[in-house]
């Protein structure tokens, strides 16, 4: 009886690990390897095209763009990995303070979303994306999985956050949580931890903490529109302070005026306002009907019986 192979993607495969992650995912009999590059396996030079025949994946060979979204759907659709170890990455100067830090994004951070959400649409069974030791703060001594993380090199915070981004794509909000309440006690102010921060409990519903933050912060960073916004969308989401929401957009939009999504968001509570005018003038038109009739109808009694007694 024969077995249905695991499909293992691997991406990175022309680097250093990537090549050995190849090499030794391929010595499971069990598992059907892919190697995955960002371009075809004889376009690489030197130390890379090394890799490649140490990994022994010439063959299954298959190049693919992180940043282009509709191809990886594509991919994800028909080729339907059950592994997707993730370890590609932008590390073109990683070592240097000038290392592209939007390329890093782009590259490193960015895809996660739209990779996690069409795996889980494929039926993957779990993803594997590899850290660096640079997203540990300087030291010279091994670092554990429970150290702080404080990376000074762009490089390492870009593989940082996108670290943090598996986690909260893997619902791990927990650990991202944790992080994040640690480093904003070591940096108060420290604006993008604490926007972070801010999505991870409103992935989990937690609106109120998010919104204490969002005000917290707007106190600190008043000039900083996104903060204010953030505010008014959470409060507009949970519902309870529409008064808020409207003056956090307004506040919003006193900084960016062409932010139109404080615009929309005003547009919104503007015509919920109105609509529930509308209710209101309704019930208040029915209800001073209904006293007319009422009155009408007094009247009409009271007549009847002062003809009654003169009669």
């Amino acid at each position: 009886m024969s077995h249905v192979k695991q499909k293992v993607l691997v991406t990175g495969a022309s680097s250093f690990v990537g090549c050995h992650l190849i090499r030794g995912f391929s010595q499971k009999n069990a598992w059907e390897i892919l190697p995955v590059g960002s371009k075809k396996s004889e376009d690489y030079e030197s130390q890379h095209t090394r890799r490649i025949d140490f990994g022994g994946g010439k063959n299954n060979w298959t190049v693919l763009n992180l940043k282009n979204e509709p191809s990886i759907k594509k991919f994800i659709r028909i080729f339907r990995p059950d592994i997707w170890v993730h370890h590609a990455g932008y590390a073109k100067n990683y070592a240097s303070p000038n290392y592209n830090i939007r390329e890093g994004y782009d590259t490193n951070v960015a895809p996660l979303k739209y990779i996690f959400e069409n795996l889980a649409q494929n039926g993957c069974k779990g993803v594997l994306v590899t850290g660096s030791s640079m997203e540990y703060s300087e030291t010279d001594k091994l670092c554990l999985e429970s150290d702080l993380c404080l990376p000074k090199s762009p490089y390492g915070q870009s593989k940082l956050k996108e670290t943090l981004t598996a986690l909260e794509m893997s619902k791990k909000f927990e650990e991202a949580i944790k992080f994040y309440k640690k480093t904003l006690e070591i940096n108060p102010n420290h604006l993008e931890t604490a926007l972070n921060l801010i999505n991870c409990y409103e992935d989990i519903n937690e609106l109120d903490k998010a919104i204490k933050i969002s005000e917290d912060f707007c106190k600190l960073h008043p000039d900083k529109y996104e903060l204010h916004y953030t505010m008014g969308r959470l409060n507009h989401k949970n519902g309870k302070n529409l008064d808020n929401a409207y003056n956090a957009y307004k506040k919003t939009l006193s900084i960016n005026n062409n932010f139109k999504y404080a615009k929309l968001g005003l547009g919104q509570i503007y015509n919920g306002k109105c609509n529930v005018l509308r209710v209101q003038g309704a019930r208040n038109l029915e209800e001073t009907s209904q006293r007319i009739v009422n009155t009408s109808h007094g009247i009409g009694i009271s007549q009847a019986r002062e003809k009654e007694h003169i009669m």
